[in-house]
């Protein structure tokens, strides 16, 4: 592996490892939170952050990675390229998340509801992750991303205790000052992680604000067509639960908002990978799309191999991470009527015991029998889980379009997944509420997946090598049949701590299985080699 392959490698892995912190972190404070909001709470509460989401994402406009490919280009200067992006991202932050704080309390819908009191903290606080990711791009070009996971992990280590302080010692009774204590530490939390990544980014770079308004105009005029890309696949990502909030309730909305949680943890892994390959990827392209096409190979060997099996032990192992990572409230079942968080897998046990269960009015349901059917957050992240497997994929294709100036094919293709996703929960939503939301967005991620490699192989003529495909399925395969043994034995002695011992054994039998089936090689990494 040369030196920056190894480069690329280890920048990689410092942005999965602080993923991987984060996510763990996060996954505590989804478990804290849902144990202390009710499900028609908790759905407020994911409500708001979507709804800021998508005036963020188009704040954001890609201006992330617009940024680290202006600086692989020789005639920018990082600082001349920093604060241009700085600067305009500024300007979007004030227009979009502030004209948020005046529309979202005129909608109907949200009119006096926790949504509308807390779109100010939030937008404030997600004001900072925006400023915060403009200046880890220069990070990202110098392949230095363990400087920004740093601040990143701080921050959530704050927040997570935080949240713990305010649900463990606090202990508000009342559930609407709860709700604002939690969205002040998110607040806290993400300023402490932008002034540590102020710090280091002045001992990175001597920097100081230049702004040249036709390079402005230009660097616009670049963004914009990824940027509405990347608006457009975050709106088909995430519409959804917009939609699912409004046609199904605030309930629906929660449920659905832990496996989403769970995707959108996953689905930066290949995030990250691409983003880290793309200045590489962009410079490849300048000698052609032989050496380009050889880089891509490896890169969607490596992200194949890592999606398969995602998808088949999430599948088997669906309900206890949903049951370890959230509340009782959340899983599929027989749920008593007089507290939520009792459930039972059989009908006539639900109604024998729901009937002496005693009330608990923060988990009391409305309706009038002694028990009810809910579909769970473990059903739908089984579904979930196979629009996650192809988003590995298309993200590769995603951003060679972006590394090949096809900007606006990667717009046009994102346009489509918008439109497929909208009209198809717009029809299915309003009757078949959490089970449509999920499957549509699999569907969606195979359509952008086809689209996105279709238009990329016109192009390029790409032949992707299928040998290892086999061979990544049948030890993926393997593996589930491992799960399938371990699982019940260890429950038995376990309970759902066994996750922390399946999980990991799992990983290991897998990546043994594919050595000893010649698709990866663990000492030489040939995989990465020619990234």
């Amino acid at each position: 592996m040369n030196r920056l392959s190894f480069k690329i490698f280890t920048n990689t892995f410092w942005q999965i490892f602080g993923r991987l912190a984060q996510a763990i972190i996060g996954l505590i404070s989804i478990k804290l939170i849902t144990s202390y909001l009710p499900l028609e709470v908790y759905g407020q509460y994911t409500t708001v952050f979507e709804l800021i989401g998508f005036f963020a994402i188009i704040a954001d406009f890609g201006l992330y990675t617009i940024g680290v490919q202006e600086m692989s280009k020789n005639n920018n200067s990082e600082s001349f390229v920093l604060s241009h992006i700085l600067t305009l991202r500024l300007i979007l932050i004030t227009l979009l998340l502030g004209s948020s704080n005046i529309i979202i309390p005129l909608i109907p819908k949200y009119a006096g509801t926790l949504v509308a009191k807390s779109i100010s903290l939030v937008s404030l606080a997600t004001a900072f992750v925006l400023i915060n990711g403009t200046l880890t791009s220069l990070l990202q070009y110098r392949l230095k991303m363990h400087l920004a996971t740093i601040a990143q992990v701080l921050g959530k280590i704050i927040n997570i205790g935080l949240i713990a302080f305010i649900i463990l010692i606090l202990k508000p009774s009342n559930l609407e000052h709860g709700f604002n204590f939690l969205i002040l530490s998110a607040l806290g939390a993400n300023l402490v992680m932008l002034l540590c990544t102020i710090f280091i980014i002045k001992k990175e770079l001597p920097f100081r604000f230049h702004f040249d308004h036709i390079y402005a105009k230009n660097l616009l005029k670049t963004a914009l067509p990824y940027g509405l890309a990347l608006i457009l696949m975050t709106f088909y990502f995430k519409v959804d639960i917009i939609l699912l909030q409004y046609f199904s309730g605030n309930s629906a909305a929660g449920i659905y908002a832990v496996p989403l949680k769970l995707m959108e943890i996953l689905s930066v892994i290949s995030v990250f990978f691409m983003n880290s390959a793309l200045p590489t990827l962009t410079k490849n392209f300048q000698s052609g799309y032989q050496k380009l096409n050889a880089s891509l190979q490896n890169i969607f060997k490596v992200l194949h191999g890592l999606a398969a099996p995602i998808l088949i032990g999430g599948v088997l192992l669906a309900f206890p991470i949903i049951f370890s990572i959230s509340s009782p409230q959340f899983l599929s079942g027989y749920h008593c009527t007089n507290n939520s968080q009792v459930v039972y897998h059989q009908q006539a046990e639900a109604e024998i015991q729901c009937a002496q269960t005693p009330i608990n009015q923060s988990f009391k349901q409305s309706p009038t029998n002694s028990y009810f059917y809910q579909t769970g957050s473990d059903i739908a992240f089984k579904i979930i889980l196979i629009g996650l497997y192809f988003s590995f994929l298309n993200t590769i294709f995603a951003f060679s379009l972006v590394a090949t100036d096809r900007n606006t094919t990667l717009l046009k293709i994102n346009f489509t997944g918008f439109l497929i996703n909208v009209v198809l929960n717009l029809i299915f939503i309003p009757k078949y509420g959490i089970l449509a939301a999920s499957t549509t967005t699999a569907f969606c991620e195979l359509c952008v997946f086809m689209l996105a490699f279709y238009c990329y192989k016109q192009h390029s003529g790409i032949q992707l090598n299928l040998k290892t495909l086999g061979k990544t399925y049948f030890a993926s395969i393997l593996m589930g049949g491992f799960i399938y043994l371990l699982q019940p034995i260890t429950y038995s002695w376990m309970q759902n701590l066994n996750l922390l011992l399946i999980i990991p054994s799992a990983a290991c039998f897998y990546f043994i299985s594919m050595h000893m089936l010649g698709a990866i090689n663990l000492k030489k990494l040939k995989t990465l080699r020619n990234v």
